[in-house]
């Protein structure tokens, strides 16, 4: 195992652990508004509670490969895989994110395509780092996977209560 790995080994466990609950608890928020988002009128509402899934698992993928013992090259290598697997399940969303809705305004939908873009160019550039045997891409690694787990909180906080507003009263 590269040495520079294992000086991260405790903030990996911790962040991995930390995505792998809120992995469960978006599932828990999801089954509470289960006939809502299967709803077509709201695709919108289950577009994003996937969106949030998907940063959530990759937060955790982010958090798991560094603590597997191998070199920096071979993790440069699986952060290349996850930025393709990144690109191949955001495509089919990334259209529908400027689609004319009420529920984005502008700046919101403007911003979450800059965050996206951002995110892909820094793992990305991360992962081509690692593939030289670089260290310095570890500090990013853990900057990338600490914003996704806090910008997805904040995205499943706004979901809960988006879906909670439009819920037909039981």
């Amino acid at each position: 195992m590269a040495p520079e790995l294992s000086e991260w080994r405790e903030f990996f466990v911790t962040t991995a652990t930390i995505a792998g609950a809120l992995i469960g608890l978006l599932f828990v928020a999801v089954s509470v508004h289960l006939r809502l988002l299967s709803d077509e009128r709201y695709a919108d509402l289950r577009q994003d509670a996937r969106a949030i899934l998907l940063e959530y698992v990759v937060a955790m993928g982010l958090s798991l490969f560094p603590l597997i013992p191998q070199s920096l090259v071979a993790l440069g290598q699986e952060i290349l895989i996850v930025f393709v697997f990144i690109l191949a399940t955001s495509a089919r969303s990334a259209p529908q994110l400027f689609r004319s809705s009420g529920i984005y305004g502008r700046r919101n939908r403007w911003f979450r395509a800059a965050l996206f873009v951002t995110g892909c160019a820094v793992t990305l550039a991360g992962g081509l780092a690692l593939l030289g045997g670089q260290a310095w891409p570890l500090q990013l690694l853990a900057g990338t996977v600490l914003v996704l787990i806090v910008v997805s909180v904040f995205r499943t906080w706004d979901i809960v209560f988006r879906a909670a507003r439009v819920a037909p009263p039981s």
